[in-house]
């Protein structure tokens, strides 16, 4: 049962990261929806699993593959701080 809530909570929290994020002006680029989605997990991933090096560097790494992944990360953060 324990699982299972926190898979319920995640999702809960992901949809209305997604809905508060969609209201804020981010810039127009391609792939912005997988873009999103993907900041989306981490910041889950990363409050659920604060300690974990591993995941840090993962995100890290994701960070660096592309400049829209840290426009996308700051807005999100932003709007996480609104909810």
């Amino acid at each position: 049962m324990g699982e299972h809530s926190s898979f319920r909570q995640s999702a809960i929290w992901r949809a209305r990261l997604r809905l508060v994020a969609s209201q804020d002006a981010l810039p127009v680029m391609d792939d912005a929806d997988r873009i999103l989605d993907e900041a989306a997990d981490w910041l889950l991933e990363l409050t659920e699993k604060p300690g974990d090096r591993a995941l840090a560097a993962r995100f890290r790494q994701w960070l660096a593959t592309d400049a829209r992944h840290g426009e996308v990360w700051s807005d999100l953060n932003q709007s996480y701080d609104l909810v």
